[in-house]
């Protein structure tokens, strides 16, 4: 009896071990087949991701269209220049609206310079890979379709950048650039790449009162003093003082259409 006992549960694990197999090779499969353009709508669409300009993509262009040298170059740290986006719920933040690339093809066609010592063209898919292998990003895309576009909902027009995120990368690439037959060489930006690394929303609430005190830089020039719902903000130029009083905002009490379209709130988290 005991020897079957222990027969029956060589078995059983045997069974057990094998069908977690299965399951971790399921899981692979499936983690493999899905697209770059699904994977990366699973990241847009994330409750909230901030994104923040990390390095560029850029390459030269001869005065035929010829493009060559294309180099990424990183990004010093927090720089107030360095691009901010925020994703969240596959919507983008300053107020735009997905669109497609056929409309954004018309907005550049549009807005080309009529020179004729200039001329517009646009990307192909391959100059896009090219530009997605120069930012190391671990994604290819296999039609323009694969790419996030964007609208304006205030003024018309749109980016005429395509949007694709790959691990805790977001990728804006640049659909069209511009060359003269007069110059023999001249720099072009090829796309702009953006991390989740950087800044992140608290993952508890953050409430006024635990704000009151006074904060300083760390070369004490500017100071801010928290009192009850207001900032007091103490700026220094040489022997000059301005001083300016701000009220401070329960963000999470503003609606998340409202937050992510304010131009002052993006400007801020800049």
């Amino acid at each position: 009896m005991k020897k079957i006992a222990l027969s029956v549960i060589g078995i059983l694990v045997i069974a057990v071990t094998l069908v977690g197999c299965g399951n971790n090779s399921s899981q692979t499969a499936d983690k493999t087949q899905l697209t770059a353009k699904q994977r990366s709508t699973k990241i847009i669409n994330r409750k909230e991701t901030i994104w923040r300009e990390t390095a560029l993509v850029k390459s030269d262009v001869d005065g035929k269209g010829q493009l060559t040298a294309l180099k990424t170059k990183k990004l010093a740290g927090a720089a107030s220049s360095n691009l901010v986006w925020t994703t969240h719920n596959g919507q983008f933040s300053s107020g735009y609206t997905k669109t497609n690339y056929a409309k954004i093809k018309k907005m550049i066609t549009k807005n080309a310079t009529t020179s004729s010592d200039y001329k517009t063209k646009l990307f192909t898919i391959k100059q896009l890979n090219d530009t997605l292998k120069a930012a190391k990003a671990s994604i290819r895309i296999h039609k323009y379709s694969d790419l996030v576009y964007l609208k304006s909902n205030k003024v018309a027009g749109g980016q005429s950048v395509g949007f694709i995120a790959s691990g805790h990368k977001l990728y804006g690439l640049q659909l069209s650039y511009v060359y003269s037959a007069t110059q023999a060489k001249s720099p072009t930006d090829r796309a702009y790449v953006l991390s989740d690394q950087g800044y992140q929303t608290p993952k508890k609430h953050v409430n006024i009162s635990s704000l009151t005190g006074r904060w300083g830089n760390s070369d004490t020039t500017d100071q801010l003093i928290v009192r009850k719902h207001w900032i007091y903000q103490v700026s220094q130029t040489g022997v000059h003082s301005t001083y300016t009083r701000l009220k401070l905002q329960d963000l999470s009490k503003i609606a998340t259409a409202d937050l992510y379209s304010s131009a002052t709130f993006n400007y801020v988290q800049i």
